[in-house]
This record gives C-alpha cells, sequence and structure tokens, in this order.
C-alpha cells in the first residue's frame, strides 16, 4: 500500500511513524507531479 505512495521512500521507516505520516504526506503531495514528470 505505501510502496505505491512511497517507491524511494523507506517502507518501514513510513510505517514505523504513522503520526509523521500524516505530515510527510502534504510534501509528498507537491513532490508526487515532480517525480512523474
Amino acid at each position: 500500500m505505501t510502496d505505491t505512495r512511497y517507491p524511494d521512500l523507506p517502507v518501514p521507516e513510513v510505517r514505523n511513524t504513522p503520526t509523521p505520516k500524516r505530515s510527510e504526506r502534504e510534501p509528498i503531495l507537491p513532490k508526487n507531479p515532480k517525480k512523474d514528470k
């Protein structure tokens, strides 16, 4: 599930941090289009 959202990011680390994951999701949104390009 997170693999698709954070392919470059560490899946184990993101899963370990459920609270910060919400904050990281915000900056990842704008980063998504940049990586897509």
